[in-house]
């Protein structure tokens, strides 16, 4: 067993984007499924919904967001003291996340789950 964790290990460092995909998909739809079947108490799952959560959590979340966090704020903000870890807080809470990370997650929204508007043409 302890063999199979190290090689589970290695290989997500080798891959770092590849698991931060999976993982974080895996994580949008079983938190879907869990909002779905247990707060929601549906007896049906929206299969449509898990699958905008799922590929939001994906690739959002689990790829772009990897860049953004990792690289982008690193580069723009860098080095570890209170003041740049405050201009990295703010810049994710004020900018990135209600002009990038919304928009995207409601454009994914749209591509599965078109709504029903009456006025759209």
């Amino acid at each position: 067993m302890r063999r199979l964790w190290r090689q589970a290990d290695r290989w997500c460092a080798r891959f770092p984007i590849t698991w931060a995909i999976v993982s974080a998909g895996v994580k949008g739809a079983l938190g879907d499924q869990i909002a779905q079947r247990l707060v929601e108490q549906k007896q049906t799952a929206d299969l449509r919904r898990t699958a905008v959560y799922t590929t939001y959590s994906g690739l959002y979340l689990g790829g772009i967001q990897y860049f953004v966090q990792c690289r982008f704020l690193e580069w723009a903000f860098p080095g570890r003291t209170a003041l740049s870890v405050a201009r990295k807080v703010a810049f994710d809470q004020f900018v990135h996340i209600p002009f990038v990370a919304y928009p995207c997650l409601y454009l994914i929204k749209e591509a599965f789950m078109p709504s029903k508007n009456p006025d759209a043409n």
